[in-house]
């Protein structure tokens, strides 16, 4: 080996050395790289992020306050324009509580002429054993101390006792009249003694008086009319309904009588 081989594999070795530190060099300044450009990737993330979610609050923010108080302009005046659906609405409603406050002032005006009736049956002959029936009548006539009475005939047919129970709690036994078992009605008479009835007619709080009876030729089909009965054995009750059919008639029992059919139960 001359010398020229020596030098030539000296350099050589020299150049392979370079090249590893180089290498290694190239290969920290990429790692520095890397974790710096990291680092700063971080840091504008976080900053990014805190800045969006403030935008986000800033944005909730101002959905709430935009539900809150709603925009002025954007308002819609009603109370110059109303729909015709709600015209008639009103109208029918007006009509609906007029109504109400007719049927309302006739049932105070006619609490005075309703009576509870009592009829006591006895069922044996060797024991008293009374069988009681209730209905609720009205005064249709007065003459001074007596007054006739309108009620249901089944409640008081064969009945042994009948006693007669006014609003403002005067208690009287009555008398069977008439009754009709086709039509269902029957006519009682009491008659009050002076003290009652000047103790009647000296009150002015539920004074006895007698009901006033409409002409029924004049009631059409779908006119609301008030009735006398006792629901759920309720006393002193009316019963409110409308005129369903006023051409029936039925053969009572010594003439016939025009019946007027309505939707009360």
């Amino acid at each position: 080996m001359d010398n020229n081989s020596e030098y030539n594999l000296y350099t050589e070795k020299i150049t392979n050395k370079g090249k590893t530190k180089k290498r290694v060099k190239r290969f920290l300044l990429y790692i520095f790289m890397t974790v710096f450009l990291s680092t700063i990737a971080a840091v504008v993330f976080f900053e990014v992020n805190g800045y969006l979610k403030k935008i986000s609050t800033d944005e909730k923010t101002k959905e709430k306050v935009s539900i809150i108080i709603p925009d002025e302009s954007k308002s819609v005046d009603t109370t110059s324009t109303a729909s015709p659906d709600s015209t008639s609405q009103s109208e029918v409603e007006t009509v609906y509580v007029n109504e109400n406050n007719e049927i309302l002032q006739v049932a105070k005006q006619s609490y005075g002429s309703l009576v509870k009736v009592s009829a006591y049956i006895n069922t044996s002959a060797v024991f008293q054993t009374l069988y009681e029936k209730v209905c609720m009548g009205a005064i249709i006539i007065g003459e001074d101390r007596k007054f006739y009475i309108l009620c249901d005939f089944g409640t008081v047919d064969k009945a042994d006792n009948i006693v007669i129970r006014t609003y403002n709690g005067i208690e009287k036994q009555a008398t069977l009249l008439a009754g009709d078992q086709t039509t269902g009605i029957a006519i009682l008479s009491m008659e009050l003694s002076e003290e009652e009835y000047n103790r009647n007619q000296n009150s002015d709080f539920n004074k006895t008086r007698v009901f006033e009876i409409a002409n029924s030729n004049g009631v059409m089909v779908d006119d609301t009319v008030v009735a006398v009965g006792d629901i759920c054995n309720g006393e002193f009750t009316y019963n409110v309904g409308r005129i369903t059919n006023n051409t029936n008639s039925e053969y009572g029992t010594d003439s016939m009588y025009e019946i007027l059919n309505t939707s009360i139960t």
